[in-house]
């Protein structure tokens, strides 16, 4: 038995200035990574950006995501990887199937707000919870809503 298996936040940050999205995982379209940046794609906000920690068989893909909005970090170690819990303000998670992310936790316990597809819904108890939205699966433009919801400029 693992005593604590979700990772605590390093130090607290302020969060201010623009909108920043996070996702951290694996590079996968059963992750839906790549509906997450169709989805990106279609937001307009200037301001918001969007990281993405992780590796895969999608890494060139994200890689070459034309986007200045889009900041690919790869695969990092746990220390850089809180840093980067610390600096977001909202965890994007559009898996197609999971049962119970680490990552979504991690990020529950960074103080940050959660959008994620509605295969969480069981996990998590969103209709009691007011830190998630939820998207339709495999709707690009569903999740582009979500994010728009979170930051209506």
């Amino acid at each position: 038995m693992t005593p604590n298996p979700v990772r605590t936040p390093l130090e607290w940050n302020e969060r201010e200035g623009i909108l920043k999205f996070l996702y951290v995982g694996r590079l996968e379209k059963i992750k839906g990574i790549d509906l997450l940046m169709k989805a990106w794609d279609q937001i307009l906000d200037e301001e918001a950006t969007l990281t993405i920690v992780g590796s895969g068989s999608l890494t060139e893909y994200i890689r070459e995501f034309p986007s200045k909005r889009v900041n690919f970090i790869g695969a990092v170690d746990d220390n850089t990887l809180f840093k980067e819990y610390a600096k977001a303000d909202i965890f994007i998670y559009p898996t197609l199937w999971d049962s119970l992310p680490t990552t979504v936790l991690e990020a529950l316990s960074n103080g940050l707000f959660i959008i994620t597809s509605t295969i969480m819904k069981s996990t998590f108890s969103q209709e009691e919870n007011d830190d998630f939205i939820e998207f339709i699966l495999s709707d690009p433009t569903h999740i582009a809503d979500s994010i728009k919801m979170d930051n209506p400029k």
